[in-house]
């Protein structure tokens, strides 16, 4: 037995079609994915700048709380090359990664242009 579609209503071609609502949900794209990046790339650049700036003014209010107090220069001494040995561990981690991804970036971007 076949189904029986349903006709089309007399007056669809004269009805505009309507756009779904916007929902807020998912962004609209109508930059260029070029720039949208670059966009991207200079956030992130000036949120790795504002960081930048609020590790040195810790460090610096940690030298001068350190010097008005006593019994924190002995702590500083047991924290500092721990906090030193995390960062480093971090910035040596990023480069192997980064090191490690840039043959394949190489390589991908030969056989999309060749």
């Amino acid at each position: 037995m076949a189904k029986a579609h349903a006709a089309p209503r007399a007056n669809s071609a004269a009805e505009p079609r309507r756009a779904r609502p916007q929902t807020g949900l998912a962004p609209v794209r109508t930059a260029p994915r070029s720039t949208e990046r670059r966009r991207r790339e200079q956030h992130f650049r000036r949120r790795r700048r504002d960081l930048l700036t609020d590790a040195v003014l810790a460090l610096v209010l940690a030298i001068v709380l350190t010097s008005l107090t006593a019994g924190l220069g002995i702590v500083l001494l047991v924290v500092l090359p721990v906090a030193a040995g995390l960062v480093a561990y971090r910035v040596v981690q990023r480069r192997l990664a980064r090191r490690a991804l840039a043959p394949q970036r190489r390589s991908r971007s030969r056989t999309v242009r060749g």
